[in-house]
């Protein structure tokens, strides 16, 4: 789900905004952005977080402890950190395999030939 929201937004912004850019710098910084619940609140081993978690902490600006939530007892490494911010980048990834799947039955040339 955030995945799908940062590219959701990517798509919108580029498609109405004629000095959109976003540059490798500003990617970094995005998938940090979502990374950071993840890392927060979240399961990293999975790559998962409660959406109940998140959306408290957004619409009430503090931590979701009256959620049950509570700080973290190991320090978070800079390898979780790391790997939280591939699981953003693999599921915003907008790549695909050179492999042709899917619908080859229905490809037709460019005027639908």
């Amino acid at each position: 789900m955030l995945a799908n929201s940062k590219v959701a937004r990517q798509v919108t912004s580029r498609s109405k905004n004629p000095e959109y850019k976003f540059t490798e710098s500003i990617e970094s910084f995005s998938v940090g952005e979502l990374a950071a619940p993840i890392i927060v609140f979240g399961d990293m081993e999975a790559g998962t977080v409660q959406k109940d978690m998140v959306e408290y902490f957004f619409e009430n600006e503090r931590l979701p402890t009256e959620l049950g939530w509570s700080k973290k007892t190991e320090t978070v490494t800079m390898g979780e950190v790391l790997r939280a911010g591939g699981v953003i980048r693999r599921a915003t990834s907008l790549l695909t395999s050179s492999e042709v799947t899917g619908h080859t039955s229905l490809r037709r040339g460019l005027h639908g030939t």
